[in-house]
């Protein structure tokens, strides 16, 4: 690739910054339901439960896309990367391993409140119960593993979207 080129890509990925800082932001915020459960000094006790929802997100969504379009142009695709932002939340904590009751998330809420995991974890369950727990190698460890199964999948998004043919539009 030409020099002049990727200084272009670098430049179009520092003017939508702020796009990816809400998209990196929405892929966490399921985990605010650790707050609550620190405030009542047991971290765990609402994690799971309803922010790691497919009717939580939605909503959440919903409520984001509504604010961007007050000062940006957002079509349903935003929408869509918001919602899929936070719903790759969802898909990691489901194939995470969980030695916590209850097992998995409520992933479908509010069609049901069932809990469901996977029965062959893909990631490792952090170490969570007290803020030692917290910190220490072993989830440091943990983070690696992930970041090391999932920037690859990134990787491979970016690059079909760098390389894929356009659709919908004239080639220049």
């Amino acid at each position: 690739m030409p020099r002049g080129r990727w200084k272009a890509g670098l430049q179009a990925l520092w003017e939508q910054r702020a796009g990816f800082l809400v998209i990196v932001f929405m892929a966490n915020l399921p985990d605010i339901d650790y707050l609550p459960g620190v405030l009542m000094g047991s971290i765990n006790v609402f994690h799971h439960w309803y922010t790691h929802t497919l009717g939580w997100i939605a909503v959440v969504s919903l409520a984001v896309w509504i604010l961007w379009r007050k000062t940006h142009r957002a079509g349903w695709s935003v929408f869509a990367v918001l919602f899929a932002a936070l719903a790759s939340h969802l898909a990691v904590d489901l194939f995470s391993a969980d030695h916590s009751v209850p097992y998995g998330i409520m992933a479908l809420w509010p069609f049901t409140d069932t809990f469901y995991i996977s029965p062959e974890p893909l990631f490792w369950s952090l170490r969570k119960g007290t803020w030692n727990d917290v910190f220490q190698w072993y989830n440091v460890q943990a983070a690696l593993y992930e970041a090391a199964v999932l920037l690859p999948v990134l990787a491979g998004v970016l690059l079909y979207k760098r390389f894929a043919p356009a659709r919908g539009r004239a080639e220049p």
